[in-house]
C-alpha cells in the first residue's frame, strides 16, 4: 500500500509541476553547448534488454549511469532500432535506447553521479504512435525542474529516414541538474552532451535506493499519458 501511495503521489506531483521557470531553457540546438563534454557510445558495450543501471564508459572519468523505468530493457549500439515512421537507427551508429513494448511509453533515466551539471541534452529519436516524447530535469532529491512535452514545442518529424534525428535539452542558469530523463516510445539517444559543474571537486550526490528511481519512471510514465489524454 505504501509503495502504491507513494508512487501515485509522485505521478500527481510531476502532473503538477509542469510550468517551467525563467531561469530555464528548451534546447533545440547544442550551440550553445559546443566544447562541452559528449558521450557518442562509440566505446560503449554493446548491450540487449539490460536491466540497468548501466555505466557510461567515457573518456571525461567521470560517473555517469544510466538506469529505465520498471520493465524497460536498455539497449546499447542496437544494430536496427525500429522508430516506426519516424525510421532506424544502426548501420554503424552508436546509441542507447529503451523499450517496453509497442504501445507504452519508455524511460531513459541519466545520473550525474559525480555532481549536477547546468545543462544537458543530446541527439535523440523516439517512435510516434503511443505517447509523446518528453524530456525532464530534476534535481539530487529528484524534484522535478523542468518538463518540456518535445512533442508539442518542437517535435522530431523524421519520415523513414536512416540515424535521423535532432538534438533537445535543457540548460539552467544554475548547475543543479542530477537526472535527466527522455520519456517516449522506444526513445534513443546520442551524443550525450552536458554543461558540468565548474567546482574541480564536487560533492558526489546522493545515490537513491533502486525502488527510490522504479517509482521515479513510475511517475514520468503517467504524466506522459496524462497529459497525452487531457
Amino acid at each position: 500500500m505504501k509503495a502504491i501511495t507513494a508512487t501515485l503521489s509522485l505521478a500527481i506531483c510531476l502532473t503538477i509541476i509542469f510550468t517551467t521557470t525563467a531561469q530555464a531553457e528548451f534546447i533545440t540546438s547544442n550551440n550553445t553547448m559546443l566544447g562541452m563534454p559528449v558521450i557518442d557510445f562509440s566505446t560503449q558495450p554493446t548491450v540487449f534488454n539490460a536491466v540497468g543501471p548501466i555505466q557510461l564508459v567515457n573518456s571525461y572519468g567521470l560517473n555517469i549511469e544510466v538506469t529505465s523505468k520498471a520493465n524497460s530493457g536498455l539497449y546499447t549500439n542496437f544494430n536496427g532500432w525500429g522508430f516506426m515512421y519516424n525510421g532506424n537507427w544502426g548501420d554503424g551508429k552508436t546509441y542507447i535506447s529503451a523499450f517496453t513494448s509497442t504501445t507504452a511509453a519508455d524511460s531513459m533515466i541519466i545520473h550525474f553521479l559525480d555532481g549536477p551539471v547546468s545543462g544537458v541534452g543530446g541527439f535523440m529519436n523516439y517512435a510516434i504512435g503511443a505517447g509523446d516524447l518528453w524530456i525532464s530535469a530534476l534535481d539530487s532529491s529528484l524534484n522535478v525542474l523542468e518538463t518540456y512535452d518535445v512533442t508539442t514545442l518542437a517535435d522530431i518529424i523524421t519520415p523513414y529516414s536512416v540515424n535521423a534525428g535532432a538534438f533537445r535539452g535543457i540548460q539552467r542558469t544554475s548547475a543543479d541538474i542530477s537526472y535527466f530523463v527522455i520519456n517516449g516510445l522506444a526513445p534513443g539517444l546520442d551524443d550525450l552532451t552536458f554543461i558540468p559543474k565548474q567546482d574541480p571537486n564536487p560533492d558526489p550526490d546522493p545515490v537513491p535506493e533502486p525502488s527510490t528511481l522504479l517509482l521515479l519512471g513510475a511517475g514520468l510514465g503517467g504524466l506522459a499519458i496524462w497529459r497525452r489524454r487531457s
